[in-house]
């Protein structure tokens, strides 16, 4: 979701710089590039992070008969 999240806000950024000049409070808070880049970085870091390790007690206790 928050990979997608990204480019819909750096979208209705663009839209919004594009359809009119008095540009509303949130476009340059909210929807700021910056917020946009911020939220896919985070996305793609969450995606791409390495799974936790099982602990030595969940191994004994899935080979237990």
């Amino acid at each position: 979701m928050l990979l997608a999240t990204g480019p819909v806000l750096a979208l209705a950024h663009l839209v919004s710089d594009t359809q009119s000049t008095d540009a509303a409070w949130w476009t340059y808070t909210v929807a700021s590039y910056d917020v946009a880049l911020i939220i896919v970085i985070v996305a793609v870091a969450l995606i791409l992070r390495a799974p936790p390790h099982p602990t030595a007690e969940a191994d004994e206790r899935s080979t237990a008969p």
